[in-house]
């Protein structure tokens, strides 16, 4: 059995925020009530697989199997995926 490796106060930091940010874009899914039409549910079906994608990530980066620089990469990626979609709403392009 192999132990997870403990975390540094930077890789609890990275974990939290790209938890919270996985909430963020799981809020953006539920704010899209299913409707009438397909183009909403393409939408809300994207974003549910995001969120659940960062989530993997997050538990990649728990059990040590990316290291500190990947994690990085992955908050800022999120953070850059979670900026597109608020500017993409705000534009109707998603709406």
């Amino acid at each position: 059995m192999s132990t997870y490796p403990l975390p540094t106060p930077e890789r609890r930091k990275i974990t939290q925020q790209l938890a919270a940010l996985a909430a963020t874009i799981d809020d953006e899914a539920k704010a899209r009530t299913p409707r009438v039409g397909v183009w909403s549910d393409i939408v809300r079906h994207e974003l549910l697989r995001s969120a659940g994608t960062v989530r993997l990530v997050n538990t990649l980066i728990v059990n040590g199997a990316m290291s500190t620089a990947q994690a990085k990469f992955w908050l800022k990626a999120t953070r850059d995926y979670v900026n597109m979609i608020r500017r993409a709403d705000q534009q109707g392009v998603i709406r």
